[in-house]
Order: C-alpha cells, then structure tokens, then sequence
C-alpha cells in the first residue's frame, strides 16, 4: 500500500502534453537576509499557493513538506521544530528552549507556534543551519519564517471547512487600498473538531479543539520609506488528553488536561533611502503569551485502579504548568554601497521575559510547587561585508558579537546570574553561471545557557552551559522556465551539545519522572538535500523535497553508558515529500502529497524506535467561477497507524514494569471546503 502511494504519484507525471508553462517563481522575503546581500538564504519555501494546493491549515502540518525537517508532539499542538536533527522535543522543564526561530512577520513565536493558521500566509521560508549571525541565540538550527500576504487590490474571501471528527472551521479576510500610499488588512479564523481521542470514563472527546486566530496588517508608503505594520491574535483552548496505557485512541483519564495558549504579536518594519548608495532597515516587534499546559499522569481514572489485582487502590497524580512569556526585538541595519563592495551594520537588541509556576497533585492535593523566573538581555553588533568580483562571482563575511545577561531564580532560593560574550559568523562564496548558481558557506553559531525549574534536580542540574556549531556546506542550483533543482551537502560539528534527557526517580511514582537539559561533549550532523520543481506541462507540475541526515553523538557518556557514535533523538536518517499537480479541466485540479520519514530514536534516555512511515493526502478542487472554489480532501488516506512521541518508563502498579508507551499520530481526515472570493 505504501509502495502503491509514492509510485501512484510518479506514475502521474506521464500526463505532459502541449509545450510547458513556466514554473513558479519564489521571491525571498527575508527581508533582513535581502539585506545583507545574503542570496538565496532559504533552502526552502512554499508559497501560499502550494500551502492552498496542498490543504495545509495549521503550523503543525509543515514538518511533513521539508526536508530534514521534523517535529515532536506530546502536547495537542505541536510547538517545536527539529531542523537537521537540531531542536526541541518538547515544552518541559528548559528556560529558555528554542534552537530553532520561528517568526511570524517579524514576531518571535518559538515555543508558540501551535496558534498559528495559516490562511494569511504568503510564504514559508526553511533557513537550514546556524542562523546566529541575524537572529540570535535562539536560531543555532535554522528558522522557520512566515511571511504574510500583501495586499494589491481590494478583496474580501470567506470560507467553511466541515469534517472528519467534527471539524468545522469558519474564516475571513479582507484587503482594502485606502489610497496609493496605504493599504490594510483584516483577517479571522475559527477552527473546531473533536479531536480524534475519545474518552470512555467521561464519555466524550477530552482533547477537542478551540482554537481563533486573527490579523491585523497594514503598509505605508511615506516619501521614498515604507513602513509596514502586524499584529496577530491567537487563542487555543484544548483539551490534553492523549495518552493512556494500551496505545489506543481511546483515554481514560479522570482528570481532564488542558493545552491552552494565549498569544499577542506586534512588529513594525521601516525601510528606505538615506543617501542614494545608503539605505537603511528598523525592525520592532513584541509578543507575550500565556500557556497552560496540563495532563493526567497516571493516564486513567481510581475507577480502574481500584479494580487492579495487587493494588485496589487510589493511583491519582496530576501535573500543571503554568506560564508566561514575553519576546522583545529591536533592530537597527544600514547598509552602504561603494564601488564593489557593500558595508551593512546592525545593532540588535533582544529580551526574553519567563515566568512558570509547577504544580504537582496526589489524589487532587497540592504536594509539590515550583515557581521560577527567567530574563535574559542581550545586545549584539553585527556587521557585513560584501565583495563582487564580478557580476558573476562575490564573496561575503558576516560577523556577529554579542553580550549576554541571564538572570534565573525560583522559589526553592536558587539564583543565578550569567554573563557572556558568544560570536558567530558566516562566511560565503557565490558563482553564478547561466542557470547555475554555487555557493560554498562556513558558518558558526551559539545558542546560550538555560536553566531547568524542575524540583527533582540538584543545584549543578539546574543550570547548563551554552553550544557552539559549527556548519560547512555546499549548495549548487540549477533553474530554467521548466526545471529548478537544488542540492546541498553539510557538515556541521556541534560542542558542548544541549541535550535532553529523562529520568524516573521513583518507579512508583510518575511525578517523579523528570526531565532536563544537560551538556553533551559533541555531535556530529552531516547529510544530503534535494528540492526540486518541474512544470512538466500547463497541466501539470511535480515538486520535491528529499533529505537524508546521520546525527550521532561523538565522545558522549550518560549514567555509565558510552553514547559515542548514537544516532541523536527524533532525527530520521531520510524524510520525503513528492507532490503532484495536475489540472484535469480548466476547473478541476487534483493534487497528491506523498511524505515519509525513517523510524528514530524516541529519546536520548532509552532504545525504543518509532516506526517509519508513509502518508498519501490528496485535494480535488473545484472552480466553477472566478469567485468560487470547493476542495475535497484528505489526509493520511490510506489510515496509516503511526506515533508522534513515545515514552518508557513504569506507570502501571502494581508492578511498574517499565514499557513503550506512545502517542498516535492523526488517523484518517477527510474534510470540504468552500471559499467564495468578493
């Protein structure tokens, strides 16, 4: 069935008849990498329209379309990215916790994605490696940057979506050209469903879905500046219901779990002429979120635990965190031109504002609390320099130095106060020939030291130190009005590696299961990517995106064990995605997505492997007139089983015998939608 799915796809890409159209051209809008001349910075885009062909609503469901990118759940919504084996695996216990940027419009929303919609979305950008130089610590992976759409005519666009598992959403936007010189636009979504876990115990879906998102843009043209302006709303009200003892998708839990967040984003870009060689770029932008996330930790409810043969009794644990978190970023960037060489420099300022309260409950009892706070300010100087040889050939070094002060005490009297000096750089060749392009880059990133607010750790637990990488790459790219193709090959050497790890404290006891970041010695990540395009015909276009990745830890020890040579967690060895466009009629176009991914590791701690897998979704739409468009479509067609997250460890008395528990990963969706344009 899973051989039949991708070969189904190729098989499409007979269907060339007539001469062939022009592919589709993606602008870069990093706006900052345009800025410091940094080419082709994203080794991979969609723009909104692949994102409409596809059928892709939310954040979460890009991992799938990139390759050597991947993401960890164990939460309703998926907040972290994995770029290159680089990342996250989930929202516990770490201040700070991204090493992977995602922005929207400028917004810092790592570790707060799981609001984001994606309706207004006119471009997703994948940055692979160490992004240090422009955005920071919080970037050493890559960044994940959505860009919204602009606006170039009044218009207004409603739509319905109903499906599988209650699914409905409802969602608007509008552009409006007040005058030539400023434009608006408003936007709201509302999305529902039932989630696909149900709940015997309540007799009802614990882990639905609430989830309202909402934008603000505008942009004005002031003399020969632009000002441009975005401010986003977004609210989740989840259940958090998702696992239980038997791997099922039905959960037991008595005591219901929430994944909710809260999430206001503002930024404002101002661009234009100084001189006419000198122009310069200002960038502000803020957000503050409020999260609650909380499960059941014995994932069942006394009813069953009173029933169990050797036990009889009461198993009633229940675990709430409670946070907030504001993101600061101001920034300043000139840039000059004199004969072949162009000078940028930059000044960055940015802040990060952490607050969690921990609450640990036995039988519905307050047993455990910690409540810790976490500032960090860090201002950085960056500067650019440009050579071009020849229209064909330059060279460019970028540097970044920066001052760091983190500040982190909690209620348990811990206080902390670290001060550092990291830099990184990039430094890289272009040559570009006809319709090839060559480009070699070193570059070096960091990302700074955190803290973890967990009652179980001792004080030199609590606090780990900063990582370095270093990446080597080369890239060559090759593009005519029918073909674009890009390969590139890294290497990159991580030290002091922040690593995740886990342990159970107490057999008996799941609060006692605790999580934490610690320093490796080194790893080491080095793969393969492939992207490539091909409009085949006016009727039809395929598009791909193949990586392969081998991340294993180097000289690296954990409770007496050797990890040398270890594959690292969540990092397949190949991820894929084929997708085939086909325009059946002048209305009619059908569209398959074909992704998979390598079994991996689940956790740095055990050896317990996620299966690999292979996903087939398709969209048939449907446009009767220049107005209306329904689609049908569906994901994971053939309801491939598969999981998302997996744990080992004992939470089942009276034995406690430690075993595989995983979360599954969404069964079959199926859904219609209507969009109807003014």
């Amino acid at each position: 069935m899973k051989t039949f799915a991708i070969t189904l796809v190729f098989l499409l890409s007979s269907l060339c008849f007539a001469e062939p159209d022009s592919i589709e051209r993606i602008e870069i809008r990093d706006s900052k990498a345009n800025f410091f001349q940094l080419a082709n910075p994203a080794q991979e885009s969609l723009s909104d329209k692949q994102i409409k062909d596809r059928s892709l609503f939310h954040g979460e469901e890009l991992w799938s379309q990139f390759a050597n990118l991947s993401t960890a759940s164990g939460s309703n919504r998926t907040r972290y990215f994995k770029i290159r084996g680089i990342g996250e695996r989930s929202e516990y216990d770490t201040m700070p916790s991204n090493s992977v940027g995602v922005f929207y419009d400028h917004i810092d929303l790592g570790g707060l994605s799981g609001v984001l919609a994606l309706y207004d979305v006119g471009q997703v950008e994948v940055l692979k490696g160490p992004q240090t130089f422009l955005y920071g610590d919080s970037s050493i992976g890559g960044n994940v940057l959505f860009t919204s759409l602009p606006v170039t005519e009044t218009h207004t666009s409603v739509w319905t979506d109903w499906g599988s598992q209650n699914h409905r959403m409802f969602g608007t936007r509008s552009g409006v050209v007040i005058s030539d010189n400023f434009s608006m636009k408003f936007g709201f979504q509302k999305n529902n469903s039932d989630g696909y876990f149900y709940n015997p115990h309540w007799q009802d879906h614990t882990s639905k879905r609430d989830e309202s998102f909402g934008n603000i843009g505008w942009q004005w043209n002031v003399g020969s500046s632009l000002i441009t302006g975005s401010h986003i709303y977004g609210e989740n009200k989840n259940g958090n219901d998702l696992w239980n003892t038997d791997n099922s998708f039905n959960v037991f839990s008595d005591r219901k779990g929430h994944d909710d967040q809260l999430t206001h984003g503002h930024s404002l870009e101002w661009t234009g002429p100084l001189s006419q060689r000198t122009q310069y770029l200002m960038i502000a932008s803020y957000s503050h979120s409020d999260q609650l996330v909380s499960y059941d930790e014995d994932w069942n409810n006394n009813d069953f635990w009173n029933l169990i043969p050797g036990w009889n009794k009461n198993y009633d644990y229940f675990k709430a965190y409670n946070r907030r978190k504001a993101n600061l970023h101001l920034k300043s960037i000139m840039q000059h031109q004199w004969k072949h060489w162009d000078f940028s420099y930059g000044l960055h300022y940015y802040q990060k504002v952490e607050k969690t309260d921990v609450n640990s409950y036995r039988n519905a009892i307050l047993r455990n609390n910690l409540i810790a706070d976490f500032q960090s300010d860090k201002v950085a100087l960056l500067k650019n320099v440009n050579y071009r040889f020849s229209p064909r050939a330059n060279i460019t070094l970028s540097s970044r130095i920066e001052q760091q002060e983190i500040r982190y005490q909690d209620s348990q009297g811990f206080e902390s106060l670290k001060k550092s000096t990291p830099f990184a750089f990039n430094l890289r060749y272009q040559y570009a020939s006809g319709q090839h392009t060559w480009q070699a880059l070193v570059a070096r990133g960091f990302k700074g030291a955190g803290f973890n607010p967990e009652i179980n750790l001792t004080r030199d637990q609590q606090e780990y130190d900063p990582e370095y990488a270093m990446n080597y790459e080369v890239r060559w790219r090759h593009e005519n009005r029918r073909y674009q193709n890009s390969i590139s090959l890294f290497y990159m050497d991580r030290r002091h590696h922040q690593i995740t790890t886990s342990s159970q404290d107490d057999p008996t006891d799941p609060s006692k299961f605790t999580l934490f970041v610690d320093n490796a010695a080194q790893s080491e990540h080095y793969g393969l990517e492939w992207q490539g395009q091909w409009q085949a015909s006016p009727r039809f276009s395929f598009f791909s995106s193949v990586g392969f990745l081998d991340a294993q830890f180097v000289d690296y020890q954990l409770r007496n064990r050797s990890y040398d040579g270890r594959e690292l967690a969540h990092s397949p060895t190949y991820t894929f995605a084929l997708t085939s466009v086909v325009r059946l009629t002048s209305s009619l176009q059908l569209t398959l997505n074909t992704t998979g991914r390598d079994g991996f590791l689940y956790s740095n701690s055990h050896d317990e492997v996620a299966q690999d897998n292979i996903l087939l979704n398709s969209s048939l739409n449907w446009t009767p007139t220049n107005k209306l468009t329904l689609s049908l479509w569906g994901k994971n067609i053939f309801n491939s089983r598969y999981s998302q997250r997996g744990f080992y460890f004992g939470n089942e008395p009276p034995s406690f015998q430690a075993r595989l528990y995983e979360q599954n990963a969404a069964p079959l969706e199926w859904g219609l939608r209507a969009n109807y344009n003014f």
